[in-house]
């Protein structure tokens, strides 16, 4: 797998991750933890880090909408996706 379908497939899941949980908030590790014991993948909580600042960049929103930045980590506003750009974001699924 070349290193930019397995890009695209990190960007992927980390959507489908937004739709499929109902919780508010998550952390980028706990997401990467999750989606590795889903998929059985060795994502990382960087990697799901990056593909938030790609939604960031295709949504056109600032940074502070939809992150929480803690020393711990950044946690990412899941509900604010779903409920403010939840069909702009499946479109990129399909981009």
């Amino acid at each position: 797998m070349s290193k930019a379908s397995e890009t695209d497939e990190v960007l992927e899941k980390t959507v489908e991750f937004i739709f499929e949980t109902e919780k508010d908030v998550y952390k980028s590790k706990f997401i990467a933890r999750r989606l590795n014991e889903k998929y059985g993948t060795d994502i990382s909580p960087k990697m799901v880090g990056k593909r938030f600042q790609k939604i960031e960049d295709y949504l056109g929103i600032e940074d502070d909408e939809i992150r929480d930045a803690y020393t711990t980590g950044t946690s990412w506003k899941l509900k604010t996706l779903r409920d403010d750009y939840g069909e702009k974001l499946r479109d990129l699924l399909e981009d």
